[in-house]
């Protein structure tokens, strides 16, 4: 599954108030709820998106209903591209599900015109990378329980790596300039039998670009205001225009039709720049697993790794909320977390449980994401109505990664236009 395909595929729901900013500063208390019990009864909708992950989902409602037996659980599992329309339509008519999967773009948006619910003092977030509790937290208030996360890495294709007669720098320690001169070797080596690098700069910049612009000290979004026109974040821009120019990097129109996902599993690229989610698909699909290993990012004025996740929320007007808050913290519970492991479908954002998804192929290095969100991960950007100036980058920034327009003038005009849009959150 494309990450940011569905990360963006909000349209976005009329927004009222002033913009609430996410994370910082210190947090307002709220009440634990209710306590409940044995004989608790209530019926709960728990929505979520992805099908890969069903079997993790019902084995938690089972071991929930085993505590509660007369809580009933339904699932409302939704593909992808339908969720976040099913979801504002619920909004819109006042009848969200109890519990559902939030992601860090939307929170605010929901938060801030009163649809979810505190999470009480009383939940630990000292279990939970910072990175993670910040981006659910609005206002100083914790919307959301985090239940998963992902970081970016590379993925090497060390067969096609030897093929090109290239050897990789050290990569606990590579910088720009290392990666810049292998991976052009590389695509000199290989030819016509396959990409250096692939990554997908039509779909934002989760996997590439939001990575290299805090690599090299420039930021998206700060203070409110757009970071597009400083010079340390068209520096981390032009990272990627450069590496398409130099024929490393597939131009934006042969990954349009060749999606990376597709030609990585296939064996023809050596260098898959992109996210922790991919792990399900190749151990599923690769035809042979033992050809991949996992490499960090390299590095500029510093390391850094954009880290995303998804949050268990509660609707606030649940008309059960003790009930749905105690399937939120048991849907997020270490418990929980083990089991998702175990699953090998995500990074379990419960400290101390990844270890077992790391053992889902130990050969691969999985251990580079989790160590990437311990150290020295950075918060996926986001505002009010994220939705809105993300498809300002994909109309902006795509011709420039494409050397169609220089990029420091596509970065100005981005940062110009995103700027008012951010002016009208508030």
């Amino acid at each position: 599954m494309r990450r940011r395909t569905l990360l963006t595929g909000f349209g976005g729901i009329a927004a009222t108030g002033a913009l609430s900013a996410c994370g910082g500063g210190e947090t307002q208390q709220n009440e634990a709820p209710a306590e409940i019990g044995e004989d608790t009864e209530a019926t709960l909708e728990l929505a979520y998106w992805d099908r890969n992950q069903s079997v993790t989902v019902e084995a938690l409602i089972a071991s929930f209903t085993e505590k509660y037996p007369r809580i009933t659980v339904t699932p409302a599992l939704t593909g992808p591209s339908e969720y976040w329309t099913r979801l504002r339509t619920q909004a819109e008519g006042n009848n969200l599900p109890d519990v559902f999967w939030m992601s860090g773009l939307h929170v605010q948006l929901y938060a801030s015109n009163g649809m979810l619910a505190p999470v009480a003092d009383d939940v630990n977030f000292d279990v939970f990378p910072q990175a993670m509790t910040d981006l659910y937290t609005v206002d100083g208030v914790r919307y959301g329980i985090p239940k998963d996360f992902d970081t970016i890495a590379c993925w090497v294709n060390q067969r096609l790596v030897e093929e090109a007669g290239v050897s990789l720098p050290d990569p606990e320690t590579w910088t720009w300039e290392e990666f810049g001169e292998t991976t052009r070797a590389i695509a000199a080596g290989l030819g016509d039998r396959g990409h250096a690098v692939v990554t997908d700069l039509n779909i934002g910049g989760q996997q590439n670009w939001y990575n290299t612009v805090a690599q090299a000290g420039g930021y998206i979004i700060r203070d409110g205001r757009s970071g597009y026109g400083d010079p340390d974040t068209i520096r981390g821009l032009e990272f990627w225009s450069n590496l398409v120019a130099d024929g490393v990097v597939p131009h934006p129109r042969v990954i349009a039709d060749n999606p990376p996902q597709t030609v990585f599993n296939s064996g023809r690229a050596a260098i898959h720049h992109t996210g922790s989610w991919e792990t399900a698909g190749l151990l599923a699909d690769y035809p042979d697993p033992g050809e991949l290993v996992v490499v960090p990012l390299p590095r500029d004025k510093e390391r850094a790794s954009t880290i995303h996740g998804l949050a268990y929320v509660v609707a606030a007007n649940s008309p059960n909320l003790a009930a749905a808050a105690a399937l939120q913290r048991h849907l997020t519970s270490e418990e929980a977390g083990r089991t998702d492991a175990a699953n090998g479908t995500a990074i379990p954002a419960w400290e101390g449980t990844a270890d077992t998804w790391h053992e889902v192929k130990p050969e691969w290095n999985l251990e580079v994401f989790t160590t990437a969100a311990e150290e020295y991960a950075v918060p996926y950007p986001v505002s009010r109505n994220t939705a809105a100036w993300n498809q300002l980058e994909a109309d902006i920034l795509t011709p420039a990664f494409a050397g169609e327009v220089p990029m420091a003038q596509a970065a100005e005009q981005l940062a110009e236009q995103m700027d008012a849009l951010l002016a009208a959150e508030n």
